[in-house]
């Protein structure tokens, strides 16, 4: 199958709000852990939502843990977040 859009990992989740920003490219979804390392919880969100340009994208956001902890979908659904996902094979 043959997508039209790039499809690009992260190995260090921090530097994800700087790409999105540095580059000329229009994401179509960002799909993040919760429990992403040495970037946890809903800081992404909130570091995509703190730039006009990626918050007037509206680019679709929905979360992916391995579990669900209350506090956890309270957060992301606050951040404006398109859905709280739990997969626990991730």
């Amino acid at each position: 199958m043959k997508f039209i859009h790039e499809i690009i990992f992260f190995k260090e989740a921090e530097k994800t709000p700087g790409y999105l920003t540095m580059q000329a490219i229009e994401p179509f979804i960002i799909l993040p852990g919760i429990n992403m390392p040495r970037l946890k919880g809903l800081k992404p969100r909130e570091e995509v939502l703190a730039n006009e340009d990626l918050r007037l994208q509206c680019i679709p956001y929905p979360f992916f843990s391995t579990g669900a902890e209350q506090k956890h979908v309270i957060d992301a659904c606050s951040k404006s977040v398109q859905g709280f996902f739990v997969n626990p094979y991730l």
